[in-house]
């Protein structure tokens, strides 16, 4: 595979992040070659500035059962919140940590589940909205998370994007996600957020699940200036070919990165393309295994599909 310099559009701070918890669920084959009916987690980690930590799990979650389970279910993104959720007070309890809410995201290869990937949400202002297509066949809110933002969340409750319209519309448009920073600035983002509390940094959009060429649900992460949801959070586009009988394991090549951000080394951008290659899936990155650039601790990357062939990654570093 050809390697070149990367240069991924970043959020860095040195301040505690928003997300310090991750899991991610896979779906087993059976000796078969079927899928296992219930999904496995895999991974379970908390995460902060100066230490992260895996916890031991052997959690497996049926259709609909936990929050992966239920984004297996719904065939999209779940968001969980709220005192008496009985499955939000078990994963703080595991986790060992306050957690305000949870996002699960299920990462579609074509049509087949590949993973969940949960995040948890410690405090800070911030927001996750989910968008769904509504019967007008435009995008609706359907789930959401918002922390100093009351004037932003009242908005949105009545905000409908057609195909190409914000960020949701243009993300359900071309299947890819995107950041965008300053949206106070961005002439796409329509909504306002003067009058809240937070100060919104960045505006990422991410694709979930594929519908007929369009994704079938969008996530928003609204990311505050004090408080990002990563230390360094990249998206980057790249090329690959589908899996075939000559090619089992096709390579991943970049074909271009969002700007604004410091060099990545090539030989790290080679190694994590590999791994993703591998894994056709999402891939931990932890201080144990060797695989994180200076300064890092942890991090996961999410491989966005086009049917069978990877167009996107999403890093997030912690």
């Amino acid at each position: 595979m050809t390697t070149m310099t990367i240069k991924p559009s970043t959020m860095t701070s040195e301040s505690v992040t928003l997300i310090n918890y991750v899991e991610v669920w896979t779906l087993p084959e059976n000796d078969d070659g079927s899928s296992a009916e219930s999904l496995q987690l895999d991974h379970a980690f908390v995460v902060d500035r100066d230490q992260s930590r895996r916890i031991d799990s052997n959690q497996k979650n049926s259709p609909g059962q936990g929050i992966a389970g239920s984004a297996w279910k719904q065939q999209g993104p779940v968001i969980l919140q709220g005192e008496n959720s009985t499955v939000l007070a078990n994963v703080r309890s595991h986790a060992g940590i306050p957690i305000d809410a949870l996002l699960a995201i299920p990462i579609f290869r074509d049509y087949d589940l590949v993973n969940v990937v949960v995040f948890g949400v410690t405090n800070g202002n911030g927001g996750i909205e989910i968008w769904t297509r509504d019967e007008r066949d435009e995008l609706a809110i359907s789930g959401s998370w918002y922390e100093g933002l009351a004037s932003f969340e009242f908005i949105s409750q009545y905000v409908r994007f057609p195909k190409g319209a914000g960020v949701p519309g243009a993300c359900w448009k071309d299947g890819r996600p995107r950041i965008v920073p300053r949206p106070a600035e961005a002439p796409g983002f329509i909504r306002s957020f003067d009058k809240d509390p937070a100060h919104l940094a960045d505006c990422i959009g991410l694709p979930i699940g594929r519908d007929y060429g369009f994704a079938g649900s969008i996530i928003l992460l609204l990311s505050d200036e004090s408080k990002p949801f990563a230390r360094n959070f990249s998206l980057w586009q790249c090329e690959s070919s589908a899996p075939s009988e000559s090619d089992p394991d096709p390579t991943i090549k970049f074909s271009g990165s969002s700007s604004n951000a410091s060099d990545f080394s090539p030989a790290w951008c080679q190694q994590i393309c590999d791994e993703v290659a591998k894994e056709r899936g999402t891939v931990i990155l932890h201080a144990e295994s060797g695989n994180l650039p200076e300064g890092f601790q942890f991090g996961v990357v999410i491989p966005f599909f086009a049917k069978e062939s990877i167009n996107d990654l999403a890093v997030l570093l912690y």
